[in-house]
């Protein structure tokens, strides 16, 4: 399962954050992660103080 993650220009994209984001992902899809090929992943900051994600599947 490859695993893509896109940032906007207000998050900064570290190997930390994408190592962070990858293993949450990879630990939730475990049990069907035989059936995913890749998983796009969208951070933006929305305000200051709030953030948001997509996640898209492709199997």
């Amino acid at each position: 399962m490859q695993i893509q993650i896109n940032t906007d220009h207000n998050i900064e994209g570290h190997e930390a954050l994408a190592a962070h984001v990858s293993g949450i992902i990879e630990s939730a899809l475990s049990q069907i992660s035989d059936h995913i090929t890749r998983v796009e992943v969208h951070l933006r900051m929305r305000t200051a103080t709030r953030s948001t994600a997509m996640m898209t599947f492709v199997a």
